[in-house]
Parts: structure tokens; C-alpha cells; sequence
């Protein structure tokens, strides 16, 4: 009998070993037990940008090794890493917690989860609490999110001025502009833009020796530290010149007019062949749409830009024009007498 309760009191311990609970000599021993030095952290006000660090303890406080299997946080903009994953009785860890407040505003709560071999608490949720305050900066706002060059004659070197805003409370500075392959973009105003000011960028492209459609980027950068760089993609389809007269842009968007503003954009007109050509009328499809100069003779290879002005309507609508351009075609020939 003595023998085979030997045996009972072997195989209890390997049954509860796996659950981190067994009998020594009559004693229970303790399962592992996850504690934290606090589950809670305030990091007050901080300024919108900064990164801050906390470290909560974990100590072991059971009688078996505590095992952290998983650690993880609620969102990207939170990082934690542990010391150590395995904790012996009585020992310690630390977990470090990294918050990154770019893009926040005003109250954030954020969480960590800790998964353990703790059998009550098999999962722990930690708190971060921040309030951040957004200093004075400067703000940069583009008229537009691209360009489209629409047509481009092959050889034509296509110019478009796009406008930047500061719309925050400090100066903005432009303090870089690259561009890709045949672009060139340059400031054609001060870098330094004070709030509530406009600053302008000229950019322009080469087609010559190109064809086909075009895509390139202008790549901005400022101290603007939500937005350090914007791309502004611009884009575009070259034609070889065929063609006696060419028209550039074929296609006008004015985008969203306010009422009382005015729209205003500028179409070129270029004379590939070898004699004039007179444009003895160009009009609007209504009296909203003006066109000057009204009437244009462009000579052998030369180029005229005519001034297209819309003026919008007093209800909010849809606006569809057209620009008719009436071309005086010169017929030439010998009479012979009988």
C-alpha cells in the first residue's frame, strides 16, 4: 500500500506542473502572479509633436515563473517593449512605453495589453492618458491638389503658377523644392510666407524631343511640421505638331467658384505653318464668358495667348461654356484671261 500511494503523490505533481501548481511535501505552492507599479499613467500636457516615455514595473509575485507571451499596444503612435519576457518569483520586468503625439490634439487615451500565464489575469490592460496642446505653427495649404497641362504640342514648354498659403499663426518657410525628370519649379515670391499671406511656385515643363502622357511630381518642403513635404503630382499629353494651329489647353476646369469671384485662365494659340492666320472673332456660348484680346492674327511660327475671363452666376450650379473661335481661311489664285 505504502508503494502505490508513492506512486498517487508522483503523478499529481506532473498533472498540476503544467498549471504552475503543486505539492511539496504537503505545501502548495503558489501559481505565478502578475503585479504592476501602477496601471495608469497621466503624462499631463505636452506639446503637439513631442515624444514621451514612461516605464511601468511588472513583479512576479506568485511562486512559479511568471511568462509574458504577448505585449501589445492599441495603435501605431504607441510603442512598448519589454525587459524581459520570463520572471522568476519575486523578480521584476519593465515595460517602456513610447507615445508619439504628431497628429493629436486635446485629450488621448491610449492602452497596452500584457498577456501572461497568470491564471486570474491572464490579460492586463494598462492605461497612458495625455492632454496635448497645439502650439502656434505655420500651416501650408495648396489652391490645388495637381495639374493638368491638358494638351502639349511637342517642343511647347507648358507654365503653371500655383499658389500656397500659410493658414496657420507663424511664418511659414519654404525651405525646398525638388522636382522629377523634365520639370523645373522655382518660389517666385518670398520663402518666408506670414500667416494669412500667399506665395507662388512657377513650375514648368520640357517637351521637347517627348510624346505620349506625362506624369511628374513637385516635391515641397517647408517647416510646416504636419506636413514637412507635399507632392504635387502634375500631368499632361503630348502631340507632335501636326497640325497648322494648335489651342493649349483644350480643356478648362475652374474647380469651385465662390460667388462675386472670378475665374481667369490663359489658352495659347500657336501657328505651326508657314503664312498667317487670322482669328477674326473668339466668344463665349454666353454673355457669363469673355475673351481678350476678341480677335487675334498670329504670324508664321509665333504664338498669341488670349485672356479668358469667367464671371459666375448669382444661383450655385454646375457651369459648362464654350469658347467659339472663328479662323479666316485666305483663298488664293490667278485669274487667266480668255
Amino acid at each position: 500500500m505504502r508503494r502505490i500511494s508513492w506512486l498517487v503523490i508522483i503523478v499529481v505533481l506532473v498533472v498540476y506542473e503544467g498549471i504552475a501548481i503543486g505539492v511539496v511535501r504537503g505545501k502548495e505552492i503558489l501559481p505565478p502572479d502578475i503585479e504592476f507599479s501602477e496601471e495608469i499613467w497621466d503624462f499631463g500636457t505636452i506639446n503637439q509633436g513631442d515624444v514621451v516615455t514612461h516605464i511601468f514595473k511588472i513583479k512576479n509575485t506568485g511562486e512559479t515563473k511568471l511568462v509574458i507571451s504577448n505585449v501589445r499596444t492599441s495603435c501605431g503612435c504607441t510603442a512598448a517593449l519589454i525587459s524581459s519576457r520570463e520572471i522568476a518569483p519575486g523578480k521584476s520586468s519593465q515595460i517602456k512605453v513610447h507615445f508619439n503625439s504628431s497628429g493629436y490634439k486635446g485629450k488621448v487615451t491610449k492602452y497596452i495589453y500584457v498577456e501572461s500565464n497568470d491564471p486570474d489575469e491572464p490579460q492586463k490592460r494598462l492605461t497612458i492618458k495625455v492632454n496635448i496642446n497645439v502650439p502656434p505653427k505655420p500651416t501650408i495649404k495648396l489652391e490645388e491638389n495637381n495639374w493638368d497641362f491638358g494638351l502639349i504640342i511637342q517642343g511647347e514648354k507648358p507654365t503653371h503658377i500655383l499658389k500656397v498659403k500659410n493658414t496657420g499663426e507663424r511664418e511659414l518657410v519654404i525651405n525646398q523644392i525638388k522636382t522629377s525628370s523634365r520639370t523645373t519649379a522655382k518660389l517666385i515670391s518670398p520663402d518666408n510666407i506670414l500667416p494669412g499671406d500667399e506665395g507662388k511656385i512657377e513650375i514648368s515643363y520640357n517637351s521637347s524631343g517627348q510624346k505620349g502622357m506625362i506624369r511628374e511630381f513637385v516635391y515641397i518642403y517647408s517647416n510646416d511640421t504636419a506636413r514637412k513635404t507635399i507632392i504635387f503630382p502634375i500631368t499632361g499629353y503630348i502631340i507632335e505638331p501636326k497640325q497648322e494651329l494648335t489651342i493649349s489647353p483644350i480643356f478648362l476646369d475652374s474647380g469651385t467658384i465662390k460667388q462675386g469671384e472670378k475665374y481667369r485662365a490663359i489658352i495659347k494659340l500657336k501657328n505651326w505653318g508657314n503664312k498667317k492666320i487670322k482669328i477674326v472673332k473668339l466668344d463665349g456660348s454666353s454673355k457669363w464668358i469673355m475673351a481678350n484680346p476678341s480677335s487675334v492674327e498670329i504670324g508664321a511660327g509665333e504664338e498669341a495667348k488670349v485672356s479668358i475671363e469667367l464671371i459666375p452666376r448669382k444661383k450655385t450650379e454646375q457651369v459648362k461654356e464654350y469658347l467659339y473661335i472663328t479662323i479666316a481661311i485666305p483663298l488664293e489664285g490667278i485669274i487667266e484671261e480668255r
